[in-house]
């Protein structure tokens, strides 16, 4: 095993700086074997019967694998580029051969979970893809919702994928004038108002935010506190988790630039809802409406394994993006893995 793991990593190296000349053939060659050498080190490395890959499903068809559950924890199994520091989130970006290709055949089936239920989808060859200014793999499947030409990068996925049959509940958008929105706005209403003033009292928010929002607070009124967007799952028959993402806009002020683009306070939050709700995490920014210096978010699932619940997230921001796992554990939310998923 580890012979074969020492052989691929100088095949990689091989390749990667060119040490084998230019040879078309012969890099074609060595294509081959780098593949054939990924697929028997991470096939004998995966626990029979226990490892699964999970990924989002992109509008256009399209999967993006980015973790590997081992039967024990999920992780990112390949070795991080040589610029990434040991704290920093594994990327699937720019990658010489498919991650994923020693776990899941190049024609497998793949299961897509949807809030109206599960679909089972065919993949074809692992292809290129873009990743706003990265590239990534992708599996082909014939599940479109959406084309899109291939110079244009779509953010949005419309829902977790494995490649085996799980538990897993996914998330749904709740309507913005239902009685989950009413009721989620009421609680976090105080916890957005104590994260707005704690803002202005701590340094860390961006100068020319904070002195905007200290001037149109004393001066306009806010549009009150406004639902941005937000996903539900059903945990048990009692008990659901809320992703919400909250907002209150200010005009600026009359000596401010840029006077059409309003000034934004903006909130993330988990909420647990059993007998009562419970906020697991929250973060509070201040922007403005590009949103530039704000990561916004969509829940994507949640995957059950055993005693333990899993929760699927995807982080997008104004140039890049990331998926993260968090493990829902005695009342309390802790990420488990980050993995990049492409930016600028």
């Amino acid at each position: 095993m580890k012979d074969i793991s020492y052989l691929h990593v100088l095949l990689k190296m091989l390749y990667r700086y060119h040490l084998i000349g230019y040879s078309g053939f012969i890099r074609s060659v060595l294509s081959f074997f780098l593949l054939m050498s990924s697929l028997v080190t991470n096939t004998l490395a995966a626990p029979s019967g226990q490892g699964f890959v999970v990924g989002l499903l992109r509008p256009d068809g399209l999967i993006i694998p980015f973790a590997y559950f081992n039967g024990a924890d999920f992780t990112n199994p390949w070795q991080k580029p040589r610029n990434f520091g040991p704290n920093a989130p594994s990327t699937i970006t720019d990658l010489d051969i498919p991650w994923f290709s020693g776990f899941t055949a190049p024609t497998d089936s793949w299961f897509a979970w949807y809030p109206e239920g599960g679909k089972r989808l065919i993949t074809k060859q692992p292809i290129k893809i873009n990743s706003h200014c990265s590239e990534v793999w992708g599996l082909p499947t014939g599940e479109v919702k959406r084309k899109f030409p291939d110079h244009v990068y779509e953010s949005t996925k419309t829902g977790l994928v494995t490649n085996k049959k799980i538990d897993v509940s996914p998330f749904s958008n709740i309507s913005k004038s239902g009685a989950d929105s009413q009721f989620i706005l009421k609680v976090l209403r105080p916890f957005f108002d104590k994260g707005e003033e704690e803002a202005l009292r701590k340094t860390g928010i961006d100068a020319y935010y904070e002195n905007e929002l200290r001037r149109s607070k004393g001066i306009v009124k806010s549009t009150g506190l406004q639902l941005m967007s937000s996903q539900k799952a059903r945990l048990t028959a009692k008990e659901s988790i809320f992703f919400v993402e909250v907002t209150k806009k200010y005009p600026k002020t009359s000596d401010s630039k840029d006077r059409e683009c309003k000034l934004i306070s903006y909130q993330k939050s988990w909420v647990l809802h059993a007998q009562k709700p419970t906020l697991l995490s929250s973060e509070f920014e201040v922007t403005d409406c590009d949103m530039k210096n704000v990561s916004t978010g969509k829940a994507i699932g949640v995957v059950r394994i055993k005693d333990l619940v899993y929760i699927v997230h995807m982080n997008i921001g104004y140039e890049g993006e990331s998926y993260s796992i968090f493990r829902l554990e005695s009342g309390k939310l802790k990420q488990v893995l980050e993995t990049f998923g492409g930016g600028c």
